[in-house]
């Protein structure tokens, strides 16, 4: 057979066949019904959007990850989604009172993949919490998000938690044009990376606790005494730790500073065993909706519906299709409503070839489904 290159996708660019596509569309029905429960609505923002409307706000670091095209109406820059969080944010800027719940589930685009042979076009769902700055909002978000996992069957995950004040108390410590140097050396825990950089010794040395002292809720009295500063964020932890006890494996990390720059408080993602990617990740963002002229407390998460599809526990169970003739019989075509109206599958014969399992057979005046020999 003649080989074209005209069926080559684009790298990072993926396509779901019918089992795939049946199990994605499973976990994103599960998904949405479930947030329901939680009061979370869902909202459908557009897939393409201004780009100065769509990198506004705590979507102005998605520059490099958003495909821009010309507007043939207008001549106006056009960017396609590269994360949904913001759009979700302006959406809940337009009314900018009380509390908000939104939830959402879609395509997105990334111009370029964050590692080599990631997904470009991740199927997004997430679920953000507005008007509340309060700790129970960032509880009521996890506890959303292990519900999710727990109900897809999700295998037991970590849940990778660190704090933007206490990472910001320690980061102020280090001179300005040394900053970028030690935020890399403390995400790679580096030792040797930070002592290049010849700080003050009281300054190395606490930027070396911060990186070392990791693990479990044991941890947070540890840096007590090294951060005075940082009892706020010690004690939401500890809380969050007393919450979430017994859910999820709990590993505390304040070096690594993911989202420092946009996150407000709580950050985490969520892992499975022996996976580096996380399976969702999300925080606090406390200046959510304030370039549309409405800052708002938010918090939320995001996920990639494909990456869940890989790890969840699906068990799908269709029914067995029902193959029925080729005929012109009313009562033939009102037999196969009805049980297509029962949630039956059921496939016209038209050449003689199918070969499901059970098949419409006429006994009488009646259309009964019957055994395949």
């Amino acid at each position: 057979m003649p080989t074209s290159t005209t069926w080559l996708l684009p790298d990072g660019i993926d396509e779901a066949g019918p089992r795939a596509a049946a199990e994605i569309e499973h976990l994103r029905r599960v998904c949405l019904d479930r947030m329901r429960t939680f009061g979370y609505q869902m909202v459908i923002p557009p897939m393409v959007e201004f780009v100065d409307s769509l990198l506004t706000g705590v979507g102005r670091d998605l520059g490099l990850q958003t495909l821009k095209v010309t507007d043939q109406l207008s001549g106006r820059q056009l960017g396609i989604r590269a994360d949904m969080t913001p759009q979700a944010a302006r959406m809940d800027a337009r009314t900018g009172e009380g509390i908000n719940r939104l939830c959402y589930c879609g395509s997105t685009l990334k111009a370029r993949p964050q590692k080599l042979g990631d997904s470009r076009a991740p199927i997004q769902i997430g679920a953000e919490l507005f008007g509340h700055d309060g700790l129970g909002a960032d509880l009521e978000i996890l506890s959303l998000l292990l519900d999710l996992t727990d109900a897809l069957g999700l295998p037991r995950l970590t849940l990778d938690v660190g704090h933007v004040d206490l990472y910001r108390l320690a980061i102020a410590t280090v001179a300005a044009d040394q900053t970028g140097e030690a935020e890399r050396a403390l995400a790679q825990k580096d030792s040797s990376q930070l002592a290049e950089l010849a700080l003050e010794p009281s300054v190395e040395a606490s930027l070396l606790r911060l990186m070392h002292t990791q693990g479990g809720p044991d941890c947070l009295d540890a840096l007590r005494d090294a951060f005075p500063g940082a009892d706020d964020a010690l004690d939401q932890c500890q809380t969050l730790a007393g919450a979430l006890a017994g859910r999820v494996n709990l590993h505390f990390d304040f070096a690594e500073g993911r989202g420092s720059h946009y996150h407000t408080g709580l950050v985490f993602a969520l892992y499975a065993p022996d996976e580096a990617a996380p399976l969702a990740q999300g925080g606090r963002y406390d200046a959510a909706g304030e370039a549309f002229g409405t800052r708002r407390a938010a918090t939320g998460f995001s996920a990639d519906l494909r990456l869940w599809q890989s790890h969840a526990k699906l068990g799908l169970a269709a029914p067995m299709p029902i193959t029925a003739p080729n005929l012109e019989d009313p009562s033939l075509t009102e037999a196969i409503a009805a049980l297509r109206m029962q949630g039956e599958i059921v496939i016209t014969d038209f050449d003689g070839t199918a070969t499901c399992t059970r098949r419409l057979r006429k006994t009488g005046t009646q259309w009964t489904i019957e055994n395949a020999q």
